[in-house]
Formats: structure tokens, C-alpha cells, sequence
């Protein structure tokens, strides 16, 4: 089967412009969070859920018999925050998938769609963190889009050539990361003196490009799965997903299933120990290098340079049975790059260190979907990917929170350095698994 060249572009489309709305505040969550505490401080607004959270890190550092020390309390309520919206991802992600098998992927995509405009909406007009933090629950349990793409492509493309769809949806992602942060530094940029009105900005531009993909979806997307299941059949299945002991069994997936749940434990590990000191990264330049949001924005530019040159020279030319061996090269070289940050005050070494980890970034989990959709079952390629998506979101529930604690209770040199040695058991791991041999051809 060829690739549908028209839904191809449109998938891309949709994903490229979505994840530029997404990711335009994350250069921006140090001075957000140093804005909400302002503003509690000065009484310009009292906000009983930010005075609960800093109670709530006071109890535990005289609990830890830590010093009076409070310079990474915001590292802290920003691993909170990063928690909050993969868990509630977590949640939802194996619902959306499932739900996508029932309905189609239209439907359900663009239902996600309005409710990640909506929590734009609200971060909009959030004059409070306790407003803030509500558009990060709807944002975290609506946020179905990169799932419903992935799935998207992986219907479209069959074994020989998904290698090659999941490369642009990586590319997407890049792109994204290249142009969405500096944006929304940009934007934060023009009120630098007026701290509230330099964050409304961003989130109008995040709304506008919310938009341009709703309307994308809308007039270009033709669905790519039908609805299978009668609604009282579907409503069982999204009702039996919400256990999380059933997200490691894929069973559907009789001759593969054992293969697919260590590719799975392999993508738990790998997030959680990276997406934590991801989380970290701003923080770490902007305790050691003092960077403003522009500055964030031009590093993760630099990471989404390097990734989609990654991803379009490197990885989409990775011939098909040879995925697994780029995988543990990309692993293993994510280690000296966390061991770096973990030691340098040199922004020079910092940019060497953010090229090596942005080389996994581009490579490791592309390459481990890639490998899952391969074998993954027809008849339920939408609930696996949806629980292959919601594992992920786990470790991203889970890694934000503990890499913060870590970091604000050691520091952040033994925070990297612990974090580069957790790399060891994803490596191994996926070292030692062997390709499902069944030949699953779409």
C-alpha cells in the first residue's frame, strides 16, 4: 500500500500546528510561576491554592531537616505542575484511543481539539494560579491530538513504510519545538515591564494556531477508521481501560503481545527518567546562566534544529529490522550528555551537551513507536497506541515531580548525575529484547 499523499500532508499538517500551540509555553513556565508568586506576595490577588503548595514544601523541608533555603521552590511547583498534566494524559490517553476505535478518529480528534482550546482560553484569562492550574487539568485530559495523529499515520502506511510516517510525525514535533518556543518568548518579550500582560500574548497565539488546525481537520481530514463497535460494546471497552493494571497487556496482539509489553517497559523507563530532567532543563539555565524567556526559547530552537536534522537525514533513512540498534545507540548517548549538564557553567558545554541529548530525543522514542505500530494489532491499533501513549504519559506523571524533588532537595549537579545512571536500565533492557519474528504485514 502506498501512502496517501493528501492525508499524510493533512496529518502533518494538523499535528505540526497543534504542537505549535502547545509548545509555545514552555520556555515560559520559570517567569510564569515567579509572576503568580509576585502577585500573591504583593496582595495584588490572594490565591489559596499557591499558599497550600508553598505550605506544602515548607512541611517538607523541615520535615527533611533541610535548610532555610528556597531559591528552588519554583523548580519544585513547576515538577507539580508538569505531574499534574501527564497524569491526567495518563488518564485519558487509553479512553481517546479506544474511543477512536469505536467512533472514528475525526470525531474523537476534534472533541479533543475543542477542549485543548478551551484550556487556551482560560490560561488566557487566568489572573490567578488557581486559573492557571485549571487550564492545565482541561489541557492534560483533552490533549489527544499527537495519539490521534500517530494513529492516524500508522493507518495509512503499512510495516514497509511507517518507519517513514513516523519520522514526519517526529519532524512535526521538532518543528514544533523549533519555532513554538521562540514564538512564545517573543510575545512574552513585548510587555517585559508588565509581567501579567506579557503572558496574554502567548496564549492568544496559542489559541490562534489551535484554531488553524481545528479548521484543518475539519475541511481537509478524511477519517481514517470508521466506527467498528456498537456504543454499549465500545462504552465496556473504554470502561475496562481505566484500570491501569491493563495497560501493560496486550493480549489482542496474540503473537506479538510479549513483545509489545517489553517495548512498552522499555518507553516507561526511558520517559521516565528523561522526561523528568527534560522538565529541569529551564530551570538549570536559569539558576546557573540567569536565561530569559528568549534565551530558553533560542535553546530549545537549537534542541528542535538538531532534532529535525536528526529525523530527516538519520532516522528515516534506518532500514527496516535495524530499528532496535539505533534505539540502544540513542540511549546511550543521552548518558554523557545529562553527565555534562550535571558539571558545566559553561553555556558552550551546556549547547554541546543539548546537542548529544537532543540527538536521542530525536531518535529513541520515533523509533520505539515505530517498532510498537509495526506489530501491533489491526483490530486494535487505536487502544494499543492509546495505551502505549498513556504509558508514556505515566512516566511523565510520575518523572517531573521526582526529578523536581531531587533536584530541589540535592541540587542539581547529583540530580544529572543521578539521572544519567538511571539511563543503564532502559539500555539494557532494550539490549536484550528480541524483535517479535511474525511478520505482521498492513
Amino acid at each position: 500500500m502506498e501512502i496517501n499523499t493528501r492525508s499524510f500532508v493533512v496529518i502533518f499538517l494538523i499535528l505540526l500546528f497543534d504542537l505549535l500551540a502547545f509548545t509555545i509555553i514552555l520556555p515560559l513556565f520559570p517567569s510564569i510561576i515567579d509572576h503568580y508568586n509576585t502577585i500573591n506576595k504583593d496582595g495584588e490577588s490572594s490565591d489559596a491554592w499557591l499558599e497550600y503548595i508553598h505550605k506544602l514544601l515548607e512541611w517538607f523541608r523541615k520535615t527533611l531537616m533541610m535548610p532555610d533555603e528556597r531559591r528552588y521552590n519554583n523548580v519544585l511547583i513547576g515538577g507539580i505542575l508538569g505531574s499534574l498534566f501527564s497524569f491526567l494524559q495518563f488518564l485519558s490517553s487509553p479512553i481517546v484511543g479506544a474511543c477512536s476505535d469505536i467512533f472514528g478518529r475525526k470525531k474523537v480528534l476534534l472533541l479533543t481539539m475543542f477542549g485543548t482550546t478551551l484550556s487556551y482560553i482560560i490560561w488566557w484569562k487566568a489572573v490567578t494560579f488557581k486559573l492557571f492550574i485549571l487550564s492545565r487539568i482541561i489541557g492534560g485530559l483533552a490533549k489527544g491530538s499527537v495519539l490521534l495523529c500517530t494513529t492516524m499515520m500508522s493507518d495509512i502506511t503499512t510495516k514497509e513504510n511507517r518507519g517513514k510516517g513516523m519520522v514526519f510525525v517526529g519532524l512535526s514535533f521538532s518543528l514544533a519545538f523549533i519555532s513554538g518556543p521562540l514564538i512564545g518568548a517573543y510575545f512574552a518579550s513585548q510587555h517585559r515591564d508588565k509581567l501579567a500582560e506579557s503572558f496574554e500574548k502567548p496564549a492568544i497565539v496559542s489559541i490562534g494556531f489551535q484554531l488553524v488546525s481545528i479548521f484543518i481537520t475539519v475541511f481537509f481530514l478524511k477519517d481514517t477508521l470508521l466506527s467498528k463497535l456498537s456504543i454499549s460494546d465500545g462504552l465496556k471497552k473504554v470502561i475496562k481501560l481505566v484500570n491501569p493494571f491493563s495497560l501493560f497487556n496486550f493480549s489482542s496482539s496474540k503473537e506479538c503481545g510479549s513483545f509489545l509489553r517489553q517495548l512498552a517497559v522499555v518507553n516507561f523507563l526511558y520517559l521516565l527518567f528523561f522526561s523528568g530532567l527534560e522538565f529541569t532543563l529551564t530551570f538549570v539555565t536559569h539558576e546557573r546562566f540567569n536565561f530569559t524567556s528568549m534565551q530558553q526559547g533560542k535553546l530549545l530552537f537549537f534542541s528542535g534544529v538538531v532534532m529535525v536534522i536528526v529525523q530527516g537525514g538519520y532516522v528515516r533513512r534506518i532500514k527496516l529490522n535495524k530499528e532496535k540498534n539505533a534505539i540502544v545507540q540513542g540511549i546511550a548517548i543521552i548518558i554523557p550528555s545529562m553527565l555534562l549538564i550535571s558539571m558545566t557553567f559553561s553555556v558552550t558545554v551546556m549547547y554541546f551537551a543539548l546537542f548529544l541529548y537532543s540527538f536521542a530525543a530525536g531518535t529513541v522514542v520515533p523509533l520505539l513507536t515505530t517498532l510498537f505500530t509495526q506489530y501491533s494489532s489491526d483490530n486494535d491499533n487505536g487502544e494499543n497506541i492509546g495505551k502505549f501513549r498513556s504509558i508514556g504519559a505515566l512516566s511523565r506523571a510520575i518523572a517531573p515531580f521526582l526529578t523536581c524533588f531531587v533536584y530541589w532537595r540535592f541540587g542539581s549537579t547529583i540530580c544529572y548525575i543521578i539521572g544519567a545512571a538511571m539511563f543503564f536500565f532502559p539500555l539494557y533492557l532494550i539490549f536484550k529484547v528480541e524483535v517479535c519474528k511474525v511478520d505482521k504485514d498492513q
